[in-house]
């Protein structure tokens, strides 16, 4: 009885990334889905057009450097964390080194166009969640900056507000624009969660979708210079209910031991890919990412 109970838990996992035959889409259909992709619908690519991927097939034969644990995190606007097929206003690629500790932050054009296995035209990369989920995500990367990563983590943008208000709000420097937008005075601002999560939804004057950027640095320079191990803790509680991820135990344990055995706490360096995804931003992201590890 147990074997038979072990063998139906690894069907159950096995089904949801079962290979789906892909589909030759019309014009008709592809118009429908881009009109759903800018609408407000939770998930809004319907079932029956999403791509299935293994796990197994989301990496490469690029061989990388073993030192830096590398992961894709990536926001999603889909409330329902478990079901994870939403669109993605934040991507970017997190390398570790594990000796160092040191966290190199690579942030990606969410509305650069990738090429995706399976589809017959090129989509934004925010979208490509939207078709397959997180591993689709992930291979999607792996082949257009010749990476052989196989982890990530997505968060609902909104466990931010808890995050923002149990760091006791996060400073901001606020543009002209954006103080009048935010009915605040220009200069820095302590922003409450609610209008953090305000300064990341204006659109105006932020071509380059810079503002998620701009909050997530100032949270992790709040975490990293200002937080105890109990506050550390609260916020971990926080983020949970709102966090889909294939990191196991050994790799949080890896991380955590990675971060904490280190004279250097809380080397953070940040960078944006402004090429699109092609063979010059691989070559900007292995650069910036693993050049110069110790």
């Amino acid at each position: 009885m147990k074997r038979l109970l072990c063998c139906c838990l690894a069907l159950m996992m096995l089904l949801p990334f079962a290979a789906a035959e892909n589909k030759s889409w019309s014009d008709e259909e592809w118009a429908m889905m881009a009109a759903a992709l800018s609408g407000d619908e939770q998930n809004p690519i319907p079932e029956a057009y999403r791509l299935r991927i293994r796990e197994n097939q989301i990496g490469t034969d690029v061989k990388m450097d073993p030192q830096w644990k590398l992961m894709l995190l990536m926001s999603t606007d889909a409330q329902d964390i478990l079901e994870n097929y939403g669109r993605s206003d934040v991507l970017m690629l997190c390398a570790v080194h594990k000796k160092t500790g040191e966290i190199r932050l690579l942030f990606l054009p969410e509305d650069g166009s990738v090429a995706v296995e399976g589809l017959q035209r090129q989509i934004r990369l925010r979208y490509v969640n939207c078709f397959g989920g997180p591993y689709l995500a992930l291979s999607s990367v792996n082949r257009a900056l010749g990476l052989n990563m196989d982890r990530y983590c997505a968060v609902n943008f909104s466990a931010f507000v808890e995050i923002v208000d149990a760091l006791g709000g996060v400073p901001i420097t606020l543009s002209a624009d954006e103080a009048q937008a935010m009915e605040k005075q220009a200069g820095v601002n302590l922003l409450s969660g609610e209008e953090a999560l305000r300064f990341v939804r204006l659109r105006r004057q932020d071509e380059e979708g810079l503002r998620p950027r701009r909050l997530l640095e100032a949270v992790l320079e709040q975490i990293l210079n200002d937080t105890s191990f109990d506050r550390a803790m609260a916020l971990v509680e926080i983020l949970l209910p709102a966090l889909d991820t294939n990191l196991t135990m050994n790799d949080l344990m890896d991380l955590g031991f990675a971060l904490l055995d280190q004279e250097n706490p809380g080397v953070v360096s940040t960078h944006r890919l402004s090429a699109p995804l092609n063979e010059e931003a691989a070559r900007e992201c292995h650069a910036f990412l693993f050049d110069k590890g110790e």
